[in-house]
């Protein structure tokens, strides 16, 4: 059963306005990096091939940082920013398990950048602002390594007790599909409807000013 918006359990979480100049970004979500994060429970959903996509807009890109994981009978990890500018993932029961996008300049803090990670059934890509920044031929399976059920977790560790993110999370977006550069493309700067073929997890975060 296709779940769009979960019901998110936030501590001190704060709803933030920021400019309207990247994607359609007109509210979002701030977590401080010390005790913040959003969490949900999360289905048993079948992720043989997978696209995770989000738009981030963080304060220090540390490489420590987490910024969604995945602990239901799949385990999946977005990483942080490395200082020479590369991005990491981690997808236990895959070979590779985890994954580095190119090197390059470490992004400029306090800016807007669109990250996708895709699993095909036989490559893992990532994309950072609409281009492949890294494909790595992988074989496997997406498998549970630790028999938790910890659900998902945005902006810090899977048990959500550590590596916080001090960063602003807008329109995060998982699909049960493999999605590729042009479908990415197409879509990151622009709201879904919602009832898209694949989509399994939405949330946009513009609900509103406010805090929890």
């Amino acid at each position: 059963m296709k779940q769009l918006l979960f019901t998110i359990l936030a501590a001190g979480t704060i709803l933030f306005s920021p400019s309207q100049s990247q994607a359609q970004c007109y509210s979002a979500v701030q977590l401080d990096g010390v005790n913040d994060y959003l969490h949900s429970p999360f289905s048993n959903y079948s992720l043989s091939n997978y696209t995770i996509e989000m738009w981030i807009n963080s304060a220090d890109y540390l490489n420590n940082d987490v910024y969604v994981t995945i602990n239901q009978s799949s385990y999946l990890i977005l990483g942080g920013w490395q200082p020479d500018g590369s991005f990491n993932t981690w997808a236990e029961g895959l070979n590779p398990f985890t994954i580095n996008s190119g090197s390059g300049t470490a992004p400029a803090i306090n800016t807007w950048h669109h990250v996708a990670y895709v699993f095909d059934g036989t490559n893992q890509i990532i994309y950072i602002d609409g281009v492949p920044s890294a494909t790595v031929a992988s074989t496997g399976t997406l498998t549970e390594n630790n028999g938790n059920n910890f659900g998902l977790t945005i902006g810090a560790r899977f048990d959500q007790t550590q590596q916080f993110t001090n960063t602003i999370f807008e329109d995060v977006r998982i699909w049960q599909v493999a999605r590729s550069q042009s479908d990415i493309a197409a879509t990151y700067s622009t709201n879904l409807t919602g009832n898209e073929s694949g989509l399994i997890a939405y949330y946009r975060f513009e609900d509103g000013a406010g805090t929890l």
